[in-house]
């Protein structure tokens, strides 16, 4: 079972995933609350202030970042395990690895806006909020996918080759950076 971290900015709160979530006080360094979702992958929305998990079983949980509560669960792939936040919209993207499908989802309703289809098994994702754009590598079909932001729709399919597993987003050059397996 891996282990996830993410940090909440807003209320200097760290989030642990494993065997469940662990709120931490960033400022004692002290555990505040155990929440029992078992999940794989977490993002924080410093728009709305919450904290979403990527479930195992096809669902996404909401926990507020205020409250430290479950506050909604979303049905919205299967196998998921990747997330991501894009600022420019307040979007979460969920991914879908079993699927192939990207979900968009609206930061302040949690509702899915659009599910998108990347036509391989994505294994990373990470936004360019500048551009406004998602990019989901596919270690399947060597390619990472690009993500319309605004439409919701995908772009193009750019080839990598050596199958890409983990992406980062450069703002100070406004790049996107893809790494390989080989």
């Amino acid at each position: 079972m891996a282990a996830c971290l993410c940090y909440n900015s807003q209320s200097n709160k760290v989030y642990y995933l494993r065997g469940g979530v662990t709120v931490i006080d960033g400022a004692g360094d002290t555990a505040i609350t155990a929440l029992p979702v078992s999940g794989h992958a977490l993002c924080y929305n410093p728009q709305d202030n919450k904290v979403y998990c990527s479930n195992l079983d096809h669902d996404l949980t909401v926990i507020s970042g205020e409250t430290n509560r479950v506050i909604d669960t979303v049905l919205a792939g299967s196998l998921s395990n990747i997330l991501c936040y894009n600022s420019r919209n307040d979007r979460v993207y969920f991914v879908s690895c079993g699927s192939g499908k990207v979900a968009a989802i609206d930061g302040v309703t949690d509702e899915v806006i659009a599910t998108l289809d990347t036509e391989g098994w994505p294994r990373a994702v990470c936004c360019n909020p500048q551009n406004d754009k998602v990019y989901c590598a596919d270690d399947t079909l060597d390619e990472v996918t690009v993500i319309d932001g605004v439409a919701n729709r995908v772009i193009k399919s750019v080839t990598t080759g050596a199958r890409p597993r983990a992406l980062c987003y450069n703002p100070r050059h406004n790049s996107v950076y893809c790494a390989k397996r080989v």
